[in-house]
Protein backbone atom coordinates (compact mmCIF):
# COMPACT_ATOMS: atom_id res chain seq x y z
CA UNK A 1 0.00 0.00 0.00
CA UNK A 2 1.86 3.33 -0.94
CA UNK A 3 1.05 6.85 1.02
CA UNK A 4 1.46 9.83 -0.73
CA UNK A 5 2.98 12.97 1.40
CA UNK A 6 -0.53 14.47 0.97
CA UNK A 7 -2.08 11.47 2.37
CA UNK A 8 0.53 11.37 5.36
CA UNK A 9 -0.22 14.67 6.34
CA UNK A 10 -4.07 14.39 6.77
CA UNK A 11 -3.26 11.22 8.75
CA UNK A 12 -1.02 13.39 11.33
CA UNK A 13 -3.40 16.81 11.20
CA UNK A 14 -5.82 14.07 12.10
CA UNK A 15 -4.16 12.36 14.89
CA UNK A 16 -3.53 15.91 16.65
CA UNK A 17 -7.27 17.32 16.09
CA UNK A 18 -8.69 14.03 17.57
CA UNK A 19 -5.81 14.57 20.99
CA UNK A 20 -6.71 18.11 21.23
CA UNK A 21 -10.40 16.66 21.57
CA UNK A 22 -10.01 13.38 23.49
CA UNK A 23 -6.74 13.44 24.89
CA UNK A 24 -4.76 10.02 24.98
CA UNK A 25 -8.12 8.43 23.62
CA UNK A 26 -8.00 10.56 20.36
CA UNK A 27 -5.25 8.42 19.49
CA UNK A 28 -7.21 4.88 19.00
CA UNK A 29 -10.07 7.43 17.34
CA UNK A 30 -7.44 8.56 14.82
CA UNK A 31 -6.47 5.00 14.18
CA UNK A 32 -9.69 3.24 13.49
CA UNK A 33 -10.72 6.71 11.48
CA UNK A 34 -7.65 6.08 9.06
CA UNK A 35 -7.84 2.14 8.87
CA UNK A 36 -11.57 2.39 8.30
CA UNK A 37 -10.80 5.36 5.21
CA UNK A 38 -7.90 2.36 4.05
CA UNK A 39 -10.30 -0.13 3.78
CA UNK A 40 -12.61 2.02 1.55
CA UNK A 41 -9.78 2.91 -0.76
CA UNK A 42 -8.32 -0.64 -0.97
CA UNK A 43 -10.33 -1.32 -4.13
CA UNK A 44 -9.77 1.01 -6.79
CA UNK A 45 -13.48 1.07 -7.74
CA UNK A 46 -15.23 0.27 -4.19
CA UNK A 47 -19.06 -0.16 -4.52
CA UNK A 48 -21.37 1.98 -2.78
CA UNK A 49 -22.55 -0.86 -0.48
CA UNK A 50 -19.00 -0.93 0.79
CA UNK A 51 -18.42 2.85 1.06
CA UNK A 52 -22.05 3.52 3.10
CA UNK A 53 -21.01 0.63 5.33
CA UNK A 54 -17.59 2.01 6.19
CA UNK A 55 -18.50 5.94 6.83
CA UNK A 56 -21.81 4.67 8.87
CA UNK A 57 -19.03 2.54 10.48
CA UNK A 58 -16.60 5.57 10.88
CA UNK A 59 -19.88 7.72 12.72
CA UNK A 60 -20.57 5.23 15.26
CA UNK A 61 -17.05 5.00 16.09
CA UNK A 62 -17.02 8.75 16.60
CA UNK A 63 -19.67 9.23 18.21
CA UNK A 64 -18.77 6.07 20.32
CA UNK A 65 -15.77 7.99 21.36
CA UNK A 66 -16.96 11.23 21.95
CA UNK A 67 -19.83 9.42 24.57
CA UNK A 68 -16.83 7.48 26.02
CA UNK A 69 -14.61 10.79 26.64
CA UNK A 70 -17.14 12.38 28.74
CA UNK A 71 -15.61 12.41 32.29
CA UNK A 72 -18.77 13.30 34.27
CA UNK A 73 -16.94 14.41 37.19
CA UNK A 74 -19.68 16.75 38.47
CA UNK A 75 -22.06 13.74 38.82
CA UNK A 76 -18.75 11.03 40.40
CA UNK A 77 -20.28 9.51 43.83
CA UNK A 78 -17.29 11.44 45.71
CA UNK A 79 -17.96 14.93 44.60
CA UNK A 80 -21.98 14.36 45.14
CA UNK A 81 -21.23 13.17 48.61
CA UNK A 82 -19.28 16.24 49.64
CA UNK A 83 -22.23 18.05 48.36
CA UNK A 84 -24.61 16.19 50.43
CA UNK A 85 -22.79 16.48 53.48
CA UNK A 86 -22.79 20.52 53.14
CA UNK A 87 -26.88 20.19 52.66
CA UNK A 88 -26.89 18.39 55.18
CA UNK A 89 -25.30 20.17 57.94
CA UNK A 90 -27.09 23.47 56.25
CA UNK A 91 -30.11 22.06 57.17
CA UNK A 92 -29.64 21.19 60.72
CA UNK A 93 -27.71 24.63 61.37
CA UNK A 94 -31.38 26.26 59.81
CA UNK A 95 -32.91 23.98 62.71
CA UNK A 96 -30.13 24.60 65.34
CA UNK A 97 -29.98 28.49 64.58
CA UNK A 98 -34.08 28.70 64.87
CA UNK A 99 -33.35 27.54 68.89
CA UNK A 100 -29.93 29.07 69.46
CA UNK A 101 -27.62 32.42 67.84
CA UNK A 102 -25.02 31.01 65.58
CA UNK A 103 -21.54 31.06 67.47
CA UNK A 104 -17.82 29.14 65.85
CA UNK A 105 -17.11 28.18 69.49
CA UNK A 106 -17.25 24.24 69.18
CA UNK A 107 -20.20 24.49 66.33
CA UNK A 108 -19.95 20.64 65.09
CA UNK A 109 -19.87 18.65 67.96
CA UNK A 110 -23.10 21.64 69.42
CA UNK A 111 -24.62 20.50 66.02
CA UNK A 112 -24.65 16.89 66.21
CA UNK A 113 -28.02 16.28 68.02
CA UNK A 114 -29.80 18.23 64.93
CA UNK A 115 -27.92 16.35 62.44
CA UNK A 116 -27.86 12.81 63.51
CA UNK A 117 -30.30 10.85 65.66
CA UNK A 118 -28.00 9.40 67.36
CA UNK A 119 -26.08 10.53 71.05
CA UNK A 120 -22.85 12.42 70.92
CA UNK A 121 -20.88 9.85 72.31
CA UNK A 122 -21.55 7.02 70.60
CA UNK A 123 -21.53 9.08 67.50
CA UNK A 124 -18.02 10.10 68.37
CA UNK A 125 -17.24 6.54 68.51
CA UNK A 126 -18.69 4.92 66.05
CA UNK A 127 -16.95 7.76 63.67
CA UNK A 128 -20.15 8.55 62.08
CA UNK A 129 -19.75 12.38 62.84
CA UNK A 130 -16.22 12.39 61.24
CA UNK A 131 -17.77 11.05 58.08
CA UNK A 132 -20.22 14.05 58.00
CA UNK A 133 -18.11 16.82 58.90
CA UNK A 134 -15.46 15.55 56.00
CA UNK A 135 -15.72 15.74 51.91
CA UNK A 136 -14.48 12.30 50.69
CA UNK A 137 -12.64 13.88 48.12
CA UNK A 138 -10.57 15.50 50.81
CA UNK A 139 -7.91 13.00 50.77
CA UNK A 140 -5.28 15.06 51.59
CA UNK A 141 -6.61 15.64 54.95
CA UNK A 142 -6.52 12.75 57.78
CA UNK A 143 -8.90 10.40 58.45
CA UNK A 144 -11.41 12.71 61.60
CA UNK A 145 -10.36 15.97 59.98
CA UNK A 146 -12.82 18.84 58.68
CA UNK A 147 -13.79 19.81 55.62
CA UNK A 148 -16.32 22.31 56.33
CA UNK A 149 -15.61 25.28 58.23
CA UNK A 150 -16.96 28.97 59.50
CA UNK A 151 -16.10 32.16 58.81
CA UNK A 152 -14.67 34.02 62.17
CA UNK A 153 -15.23 37.79 61.63
CA UNK A 154 -17.27 40.61 62.79
CA UNK A 155 -19.01 40.71 59.51
CA UNK A 156 -19.95 37.22 59.24
CA UNK A 157 -23.27 35.20 60.31
CA UNK A 158 -21.57 33.93 62.79
CA UNK A 159 -21.38 36.50 65.49
CA UNK A 160 -23.13 35.17 68.20
CA UNK A 161 -25.78 37.46 68.32
CA UNK A 162 -27.30 36.59 64.90
CA UNK A 163 -31.17 35.89 65.90
CA UNK A 164 -32.34 34.70 62.55
CA UNK A 165 -30.47 34.50 59.33
CA UNK A 166 -33.45 35.35 57.43
CA UNK A 167 -32.66 38.73 58.44
CA UNK A 168 -29.10 39.54 57.18
CA UNK A 169 -28.78 42.59 55.60
CA UNK A 170 -27.30 41.92 52.83
CA UNK A 171 -30.01 38.77 52.12
CA UNK A 172 -29.08 34.98 53.16
CA UNK A 173 -28.75 34.02 49.65
CA UNK A 174 -25.70 36.12 49.13
CA UNK A 175 -23.91 35.22 52.56
CA UNK A 176 -21.76 32.33 52.96
CA UNK A 177 -22.46 30.26 56.23
CA UNK A 178 -19.99 27.16 55.73
CA UNK A 179 -17.06 26.75 53.14
CA UNK A 180 -15.46 23.78 51.93
CA UNK A 181 -11.72 23.52 51.77
CA UNK A 182 -9.26 20.38 51.47
CA UNK A 183 -5.79 20.05 53.15
CA UNK A 184 -7.08 22.31 56.38
CA UNK A 185 -5.92 19.31 58.84
CA UNK A 186 -8.11 20.58 61.38
CA UNK A 187 -9.96 17.96 63.54
CA UNK A 188 -14.00 17.88 63.26
CA UNK A 189 -13.61 18.35 67.11
CA UNK A 190 -11.43 21.70 66.94
CA UNK A 191 -13.01 24.91 67.71
CA UNK A 192 -10.70 26.34 64.85
CA UNK A 193 -12.35 27.76 61.96
CA UNK A 194 -11.34 29.97 59.52
CA UNK A 195 -10.44 33.96 59.46
CA UNK A 196 -11.68 35.98 56.98
CA UNK A 197 -8.36 36.61 55.10
CA UNK A 198 -7.80 32.99 54.82
CA UNK A 199 -11.38 31.99 53.94
CA UNK A 200 -10.57 34.89 50.79
CA UNK A 201 -7.98 33.03 50.10
CA UNK A 202 -9.96 30.02 49.38
CA UNK A 203 -12.15 31.40 47.59
CA UNK A 204 -9.74 33.52 45.61
CA UNK A 205 -6.98 30.47 44.96
CA UNK A 206 -6.73 27.15 43.36
CA UNK A 207 -5.63 23.52 44.73
CA UNK A 208 -8.05 24.17 47.82
CA UNK A 209 -11.27 22.08 46.60
CA UNK A 210 -12.36 20.16 43.54
CA UNK A 211 -10.95 19.77 40.33
CA UNK A 212 -13.64 19.16 37.79
CA UNK A 213 -12.28 17.80 34.46
CA UNK A 214 -15.38 18.93 32.46
CA UNK A 215 -17.06 17.23 29.79
CA UNK A 216 -16.08 16.84 26.34
CA UNK A 217 -15.96 21.02 25.29
CA UNK A 218 -15.72 22.24 28.58
CA UNK A 219 -12.77 24.06 30.60
CA UNK A 220 -11.49 22.15 33.49
CA UNK A 221 -11.22 24.53 36.65
CA UNK A 222 -11.14 24.16 40.57
CA UNK A 223 -14.61 24.09 42.11
CA UNK A 224 -15.64 25.00 45.78
CA UNK A 225 -18.78 23.77 47.46
CA UNK A 226 -20.11 26.77 49.66
CA UNK A 227 -23.32 26.89 51.95
CA UNK A 228 -25.25 30.07 51.41
CA UNK A 229 -27.13 31.25 54.58
CA UNK A 230 -30.67 30.48 53.00
CA UNK A 231 -29.45 26.41 53.04
CA UNK A 232 -28.66 26.17 49.51
CA UNK A 233 -25.33 25.20 48.17
CA UNK A 234 -23.61 26.00 45.17
CA UNK A 235 -20.57 25.00 43.82
CA UNK A 236 -18.46 28.04 42.50
CA UNK A 237 -15.81 28.09 39.86
CA UNK A 238 -12.87 29.30 41.11
CA UNK A 239 -10.66 31.76 41.55
CA UNK A 240 -13.33 34.27 42.43
CA UNK A 241 -12.37 37.87 42.36
CA UNK A 242 -10.94 39.59 46.00
CA UNK A 243 -14.15 42.16 45.67
CA UNK A 244 -16.67 39.00 45.05
CA UNK A 245 -15.31 37.22 47.45
CA UNK A 246 -15.36 39.72 50.07
CA UNK A 247 -19.34 40.66 48.89
CA UNK A 248 -20.37 36.58 49.81
CA UNK A 249 -18.60 36.43 52.89
CA UNK A 250 -19.94 39.28 54.36
CA UNK A 251 -23.44 39.59 56.11
CA UNK A 252 -23.76 43.34 56.05
CA UNK A 253 -21.84 45.10 53.61
CA UNK A 254 -24.28 46.41 51.14
CA UNK A 255 -23.55 44.82 48.07
CA UNK A 256 -25.75 44.49 45.18
CA UNK A 257 -24.72 41.19 43.84
CA UNK A 258 -26.46 39.91 40.69
CA UNK A 259 -28.00 36.45 40.63
CA UNK A 260 -27.21 35.74 37.41
CA UNK A 261 -23.16 35.81 38.48
CA UNK A 262 -24.17 32.60 40.92
CA UNK A 263 -25.06 31.38 37.29
CA UNK A 264 -22.42 32.19 35.45
CA UNK A 265 -19.99 30.65 38.26
CA UNK A 266 -22.10 27.99 39.37
CA UNK A 267 -21.64 26.50 35.17
CA UNK A 268 -18.55 24.84 33.47
CA UNK A 269 -17.24 27.32 30.79
CA UNK A 270 -17.18 26.12 27.19
CA UNK A 271 -13.66 25.53 26.05
CA UNK A 272 -13.23 27.11 22.59
CA UNK A 273 -10.05 25.69 21.59
CA UNK A 274 -11.48 21.81 22.34
CA UNK A 275 -14.30 23.42 19.83
CA UNK A 276 -12.28 23.93 17.02
CA UNK A 277 -10.28 21.23 17.11
CA UNK A 278 -13.98 19.02 17.14
CA UNK A 279 -14.34 21.13 14.47
CA UNK A 280 -11.44 20.18 12.42
CA UNK A 281 -11.40 16.72 13.12
CA UNK A 282 -14.42 16.63 11.91
CA UNK A 283 -13.65 17.77 8.68
CA UNK A 284 -10.69 16.18 8.50
CA UNK A 285 -12.51 13.19 9.19
CA UNK A 286 -14.70 13.50 5.69
CA UNK A 287 -11.93 14.79 3.44
CA UNK A 288 -11.49 11.77 1.72
CA UNK A 289 -15.16 11.76 0.82
CA UNK A 290 -14.21 14.30 -2.23
CA UNK A 291 -11.59 12.01 -3.14
CA UNK A 292 -14.35 8.93 -3.28
CA UNK A 293 -16.90 11.21 -5.42
CA UNK A 294 -13.96 11.55 -7.78
CA UNK A 295 -13.43 7.98 -7.94
CA UNK A 296 -16.78 7.22 -8.44
CA UNK A 297 -17.04 10.27 -11.42
CA UNK A 298 -14.49 8.17 -12.99
CA UNK A 299 -16.18 5.27 -13.02
CA UNK A 300 -19.26 6.12 -14.27
CA UNK A 301 -17.02 7.91 -17.11
CA UNK A 302 -15.15 4.88 -17.65
CA UNK A 303 -18.39 3.37 -17.79
CA UNK A 304 -20.09 5.22 -20.44
CA UNK A 305 -17.22 4.90 -22.59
Amino acid sequence: MRFRIGTILWAFALLAAAMSTFGLLGILCAFLVVLSWALVFERKYPSTEQVFFLLILSAILFFSFVVSSVPFAQSSARHQACRTNLEEIGRALLKYQEQFPLSPENWRADLLPFLLENSRSSLALSGVAAMAFQCPEDTRSAKNFASYFAIVDPHSPWTGSTNSLAGLPDGPANTILLLETHNHNVAWTSSKNLSFEEAVEVLCGQNRCHWREGRLLERPTWVCNVLFADGKVRSLNMPLTREFAVALLTADGGEVIDPGEFERLSHPEFDYKKVYALSLFAALLLLPLLKLIGRHKERKGLAAI
